[in-house]
């Protein structure tokens, strides 16, 4: 079998797609237009658009505790992760197996007081069972493979977990989680 190359975005897509999502709750933004392209691609689950952060988190939560199945909801950085909080307390308070998805600003970025650049996983930390900060697109596998922790044991818990997940993105598809190309 010839190698395949695949986008940060396709792994993230394709990574949702294997552990049976079929709803993803959010509002784009700049930090995760690319995972959005790669979505309008697919037909293998549904993209509900919202008109406010919070409310992609609170709908997550609803739909989470009224199938009893994990949910996901996906932000932008900066505002538009801080407009998440809300909800993602909430979940955590209702015990709703809700997972966060993120975009941050870029490695080449951080730190320097860019737009939407904040650090966000400090912030996150307490309301959530688990946290990650995935930098680089040849790790978006290794995250997918936390199952334990991810939407598989949401589905198995007592008590479910509410997990939040950040991906770098940035202009330059060398330090761009979801833009970078791996084989």
């Amino acid at each position: 079998m010839a190698d395949m190359e695949l986008t940060g975005a396709e792994i993230v897509v394709r990574c949702l797609r294997d552990e049976g999502v079929k709803h993803i709750f959010g509002y784009p933004g700049g930090a995760v237009l690319n995972i959005y392209d790669e979505i309008y691609k697919q037909k293998d689950f549904e993209h509900i658009l919202v008109r406010h952060e919070q409310a992609a988190v609170f709908m997550a939560e609803a739909w989470a505790r009224m199938t009893r199945k994990p949910a996901v909801a996906m932000v932008t950085a900066g505002p538009g992760f801080t407009n998440a909080l809300s909800g993602i307390a909430n979940a955590r308070l209702s015990n709703a197996p809700v997972v966060l998805i993120a975009g941050c600003v870029g490695l080449e970025s951080a730190e320097k007081l860019d737009l939407q650049d904040m650090s966000q996983l400090p912030v996150i930390a307490p309301m959530v069972k688990k946290g990650w900060v995935c930098p680089m697109a040849e790790r978006i596998p290794e995250f997918h493979n936390y199952r334990p922790t991810a939407i598989v044991a949401a589905n198995r818990a007592v008590t479910p977990p509410t997990i939040a997940t950040q991906f770098w993105v940035t202009g330059t598809s060398e330090y761009n989680t979801c833009e970078r190309v791996i084989r």
